[in-house]
């Protein structure tokens, strides 16, 4: 069960963290962990290169930038701290790992790479809980699947013969929308059969021009909501923006 984000540290929990970290490990011996409350921040850290990114598409419409250099770099950063929550979420679980490729702490990758080796000797898989921006890539392909309906990838053979008449067309039929299918493959239908899955095709992509439309609605809508956001907590007492811009700074001992 994850930490309770609101909940308090007690003395004894810090304690034990200073407690692994002093401690000296031969480099086989040294323990791999992770607590809830790290996987939470991890969580925590992907939302928030999400919000950036989400704020830069609306911010565009308020100054006359061209911000679009943000964006593979966001992206990157944004699948690199869902790997960390997934491995810091493999830590949490305690999944067994192949023996480690250094003394240092692993990369996420590393993890990964390492719990699936272990799973190839015998080890049991283990399932980290899904993360918040799988979550919320999740909710975004389904704001778009009412536009593009069904398609079905998984068809059945073309029953016709190749050529020469030695064996059977490997091909897939034509999926021609409405849980129909064509007679044989592209070159195995019938003139009207291809025509209409010209016209299936030509309703897909206006489908996929429809959803990318409605996806982009809902991405600027919560962008905007998520600045609107930040400008209020902006002003607010012990925000970052206060805590740097007050006399003393924002440093001060706990």
């Amino acid at each position: 069960m994850l930490d309770d984000p609101d909940e308090a540290v007690s003395p004894d929990e810090d304690e034990d963290a200073a407690t692994l970290a002093d401690l000296d490990y031969p480099a086989s011996q040294r323990p791999e962990f992770a607590t809830g409350r790290a996987y939470q921040i991890l969580d925590e850290v992907a939302l928030r290169i999400l919000e950036i990114r989400l704020a830069l598409m609306v911010v565009t419409e308020e100054v006359s930038l061209r911000l679009d250099d943000f964006y593979p770099r966001l992206t990157a950063l944004e699948l690199l701290a869902d790997q960390a929550v997934g491995a810091a979420g493999l830590l949490l679980l305690s999944a067994e790992l192949d023996d480690a490729w250094g003394s240092q702490p692993s990369r996420p990758q590393a993890v990964y790479a390492r719990h699936k080796a272990a799973v190839s000797r015998g080890a049991p898989r283990a399932f980290p809980p899904a993360s918040s921006l799988w979550h919320f890539n999740t909710v975004l392909k389904a704001v778009g699947e009412p536009a593009i309906g069904p398609d079905f990838r998984a068809r059945p053979q073309c029953p016709a013969t190749i050529r020469d008449g030695s064996r059977q067309c490997s091909n897939g039929v034509l999926y021609l929308g409405g849980n129909a299918f064509a007679s044989g493959c592209f070159s195995h239908a019938t003139e009207a059969e291809r025509d209409r899955y010209r016209q299936h095709q030509d309703d897909r992509t206006e489908a996929n021009v429809e959803a990318g439309q409605l996806q982009h609605l809902a991405l600027t809508g919560l962008g905007r909501k998520i600045t609107r956001d930040w400008l209020r907590r902006r002003h607010e007492p012990g925000s970052l923006y206060q805590l740097i811009n007050q006399p003393d700074g924002p440093f001060h001992p706990e």
